[in-house]
């Protein structure tokens, strides 16, 4: 096995083990969302947004592992969130495909957006509609996300000629 074709094995092998953590913290989303009011104490609103915080991270580290193995480390500065997500939506020929569809790159703009607000919400009070309208969008984000990372992963494995099927 050649070296680039190493990176990509691990590369795979990264994103399957941040792909448990955005499956938990979707999890963990549902399972608020099945509770029955959202009342402006409640600290289920807390159990949220710091699942939507941490679900967006999950993806952010992906996307970093993508960005480092095919184009190198994000360029750092103020924007280097959006610009990194933005990276992921492009498909760079010759490099690698597009990681996400311009309407993932969409909502995980908004959910980027969130975790900035919510870094910085250290006194204000989580408001509940809002939060459950962020909280029901995250399942559609979730199913798109994953069957791109299928997708994506699919091609990583045709390109280094694994067809992941480990129980052979």
């Amino acid at each position: 096995m050649t070296a680039e074709a190493r990176k990509v094995v691990t590369l795979i092998a990264e994103i399957a083990a941040e792909r448990a953590a955005l499956d938990d913290q979707h999890r963990r989303v549902c399972a608020a969302l099945d509770q029955p009011t959202w009342a402006p104490e409640d600290p289920t609103l807390s159990v949220v947004a710091v699942a939507l915080h941490h679900y967006y991270g999950a993806a952010e580290s992906i996307f970093e592992r993508v960005a480092r193995c095919f184009e190198g480390a994000p360029d750092p500065g103020s924007r280097w969130h959006q610009d990194l997500l933005e990276r992921m939506a492009l498909d760079l020929t010759g490099i690698r495909p597009a990681l996400v569809s311009p309407g993932t790159r969409v909502a995980l703009r908004e959910l980027l957006g969130f975790r900035h607000f919510f870094r910085d919400a250290y006194a204000v009070t989580l408001d509940a509609g809002r939060l459950r309208e962020r909280a029901e969008a995250l399942g559609p984000l979730h199913r798109a996300l994953c069957a791109e990372l299928d997708g994506f992963e699919g091609t990583l494995r045709a390109a280094v000629g694994d067809d992941g099927d480990r129980g052979a």
